[in-house]
């Protein structure tokens, strides 16, 4: 009795990584065949549930995930003697809220206050974001003028040389977004800068 399908090549094609505010990808097991050229069947499964599995009994999938998780796409080969299992593990990462997709932007950015009088090349400013889903990026402002960016939680540490600024009351700003794309104002601090002569 016939134990096993042949297979030429087995390929689950897929990024290990989806993402978006919603995710689609193909998956794909291509090089299966019968021994007895038996026609093949394909089942597609996801676990969870997947938003829309498309063409989930053909070779070649349409996978859409609309939930942040992981997840295992599984395909069943059949030829009605013997069926084989295949399974790929994939992990989403997708701009969604508890509810939906994320359309909230932080809900604070604060600047913390800074000394009485600063100077110097290496002024460092720092900036507390909250979100439901995650800060990525704030960007620093002086005086309403670009500054710089941080990447780095969870103090958005920035380093800000203040030789270039003229002496005296200059106001710090900041904006925090999130994944995906929302932002948020800091109120800004005064900063007194005054560079030795």
């Amino acid at each position: 009795m016939r134990t096993a399908l042949l297979l030429i090549a087995l390929l689950i094609a897929v990024p290990a990584v989806m993402s978006g505010q919603s995710a689609t990808a193909v998956f794909s097991v291509p090089g299966w065949t019968s021994p007895e050229g038996l026609p093949l069947t394909y089942q597609w499964a996801c676990t969870p549930a997947c938003a829309q599995i498309q063409n989930g009994t053909t070779d070649t999938a349409t996978v859409t995930i609309d939930m942040p998780g992981d997840y295992s796409l599984t395909v069943t080969i059949s030829d009605g003697v013997v069926d084989v299992v295949r399974s790929k593990p994939v992990t989403a990462r997708l701009h969604q809220g508890p509810t939906g997709p994320d359309i909230m932007g932080p809900d604070e950015v604060v600047i913390p206050p800074q000394a009485a009088i600063v100077s110097g090349e290496a002024v460092i400013l720092t900036a507390s974001c909250t979100d439901n889903i995650g800060c990525i990026r704030v960007d620093y402002k002086i005086d309403d003028a670009p500054l710089g960016s941080s990447l780095t939680p969870p103090d958005w540490v920035f380093s800000m040389d203040s030789t270039g600024l003229t002496d005296g009351l200059h106001y710090v700003g900041a904006v925090a977004c999130d994944e995906a794309g929302n932002c948020r104002n800091a109120q800004p601090v005064v900063l007194d800068v005054a560079n030795l002569p």
